[in-house]
C-alpha cells in the first residue's frame, strides 16, 4: 500500500508542475520550492518501488507505475524548456542588478556635487600671476 500512496503522490506533483508548465510556461510554472519538491517525492517513490516486489504489484499499483512513467518522461522533455527559461531569467536579473548599481552609483555621484559647498571650489579661474 505504501508504494501505491507514494506513487500517486508523485504523480499528482508532476502532473501539477506539468500543467503550470503549460498554463504558464516554464520559468513561470516553477515555484520556489516546486522543483526540490518533484524531486523529493520522485525520490521517495524509487525507494518505495525498490522495497516493493514486482511480484506483489497489484493491477492499479501497475497503472500507477505507468502513469509515473509517463509523467517523467512528459518532465523529462520539459527541463531543457525550464532551464533555458530559468537562465533566461537570471540573464534579465543580472541585468537589472547592474542597472539600479549603476544608478545607485550616478544618485551618490549626483549627491556628493549637491552636498559640496558653493565656496569649496571656485566658480572661474584666476590667474593670479597675470
Amino acid at each position: 500500500m505504501e508504494a501505491l500512496e507514494t506513487i500517486g503522490s508523485a504523480n499528482l506533483g508532476i502532473r501539477a508542475l506539468l500543467s503550470s508548465i503549460e498554463r504558464l510556461g516554464s520559468a513561470a510554472a516553477l515555484k520556489p520550492a516546486g522543483l526540490p519538491q518533484i524531486l523529493q517525492l520522485m525520490r521517495i517513490a524509487r525507494k518505495s518501488l525498490r522495497r516493493s516486489p514486482e511480484r506483489t504489484h497489484t493491477p492499479a499499483l501497475q497503472a500507477l507505475i505507468a502513469e509515473y512513467r509517463c509523467n517523467v518522461e512528459q518532465l523529462g522533455k520539459a527541463v531543457p524548456g525550464i532551464y533555458a527559461s530559468l537562465l533566461a531569467e537570471k540573464c534579465r536579473l543580472q541585468n537589472a542588478r547592474q542597472a539600479v548599481a549603476s544608478a545607485q552609483a550616478w544618485a551618490e555621484a549626483q549627491k556628493a556635487t549637491l552636498s559640496e559647498p558653493l565656496n569649496a571650489r571656485p566658480l572661474h579661474r584666476t590667474n593670479s600671476g597675470t
